[in-house]
């Protein structure tokens, strides 16, 4: 009976994206996360509208999953992947920079190349200096403030 139905469900999911990527996985660590915080909501009676909130928010998730899932369009949902993939990329990228510039604060300053556009980091020399780009190798003027 379970063979029966196992196979009938792996006939029904054939031609079907399936999810398991990484944004499949980043909608669920977000619907357990409205879940938790629905339920913990749910506890006090000023919050209740939280709750409904977060209940509501959790529903929409779920359906999003479920439609990706099920989706046969499966070149749109490898396309949404990998919008995903570069937005986090992107954020990563940036807390790494940021992080970073917070730990240099006192020593290093970080400028934008105007040509290549790429973070340079700086050691603080106060004044108008010319400044080469290490990845594009253009000159520029770089103005350093304390």
């Amino acid at each position: 009976m379970f063979n029966r139905f196992r196979a009938w469900i792996s006939r029904w999911m054939t031609g079907r994206y399936g999810g398991g990527d990484e944004l499949s996985r980043f909608l669920f660590m977000v619907y357990l996360i409205c879940f938790v915080g629905g339920l913990l909501f749910q506890l006090f009676q000023a919050t209740l509208w939280l709750a409904v909130l977060f209940d509501l928010l959790t529903w929409v998730v779920l359906g999003v999953s479920l439609f990706r899932m099920l989706s046969r369009n499966i070149h749109k949902r490898w396309e949404e992947n990998q919008r995903y993939l570069l937005a986090r990329t992107r954020v990563k990228e940036w807390l790494k920079l940021t992080r970073h510039r917070l730990r240099d604060i006192r020593t290093k300053r970080y400028r934008r190349c105007p040509h290549c556009r790429a973070v340079v980091r700086f050691p603080i020399k106060r004044g108008v200096h010319i400044a080469s780009c290490p990845h594009c190798r253009q000159k520029f003027e770089l103005k350093i403030r304390l």
